[in-house]
């Protein structure tokens, strides 16, 4: 959970002078985005889509808070700082087994599966949750939020979209800036962030984007032929731009680079 996404598919390389690289074939993701960008969509693709609209429809928050609204005063909250550290409470609270079995259930890990993850947590000489498996450990903390929260009445459930928007913070682990306009991210991701990661309002991003824009625009011509990865490697060292307030604080020193 350092922020380094975990590539699938990398190959090693012997070259010819020595010494061994690592080949990344181009995933089939990066494929599936360039045919999406230029309005081709397969059929499997148009039939998963047709399939997530229908799922979207069928959502009702509502059953999540008839599940979750009858919780024990002593799991009362006021804020959504305060569910997340019941969350950490009820999961941490009873051991790690306990907190495993808990995971396991409430994120449908397939039955085949159990015995297999249980056998290599003894094997790993039963460790903390979070140590044994730390991203689930992060997927299981916003999930168990997402849901008592409407259970609590802190987040709405009259609208069935939060459901999945709630998703998108399964990326936050891998980013340094999340930025979002949605009403939920900007009450939830807060609660997730690293020491070196931050939330920015999208519209903020968006005019500074702009700004950004016209200032480089501006540059003269002898150093826009230079390419933009050279003049535009770092944001502007003058200037009052976000990104470079944002550099600030998570690049200490990059002024100087």
């Amino acid at each position: 959970m350092d922020g380094w996404i975990v590539l699938d598919g990398v190959q090693p390389v012997r070259q010819q002078a020595g010494g061994t690289m690592m080949f990344l074939p181009e995933p089939p993701e990066i494929e599936a985005l360039r045919r999406l960008a230029q309005g081709e969509f397969l059929d499997r693709e148009k039939e998963g889509a047709a399939l997530l609209r229908k799922f979207i429809a069928d959502v009702d928050l509502r059953q999540i808070r008839e599940i979750f609204e009858p919780t024990p005063e002593r799991y009362q909250a006021k804020n959504l700082n305060e569910v997340l550290a019941i969350v950490d409470k009820i999961l941490d609270g009873r051991g790690p087994y306990d907190a495993l079995r808990r995971a396991i259930d409430y994120l449908h890990i397939p039955k085949r599966y159990r015995p297999q993850i249980v056998r290599q947590w003894k094997l790993k000489g039963r460790p903390p949750f979070k140590d044994f498996a730390p991203y689930s450990h992060y997927v299981f903390r916003v999930e168990a939020c997402f849901d008592m929260a409407i259970g609590m009445g802190l987040v709405p459930a009259r609208d069935s979209k939060n459901f999945i928007d709630i998703m998108y913070a399964y990326y936050l682990p891998f980013c340094e800036v999340f930025a979002s306009t949605d009403k939920l991210h900007r009450q939830m991701i807060p609660l997730f962030l690293r020491d070196n990661q931050r939330f920015v309002w999208g519209t903020d991003i968006k005019s500074d984007a702009v700004k950004l824009r016209t200032y480089y625009e501006s540059l003269p011509a002898e150093v826009k032929n230079s390419g933009s990865l050279r003049y535009a490697s770092l944001p502007p060292k003058n200037g009052d731009f976000l990104v470079a307030k944002i550099f600030d604080e998570l690049h200490l020193g990059w002024r100087e680079w």
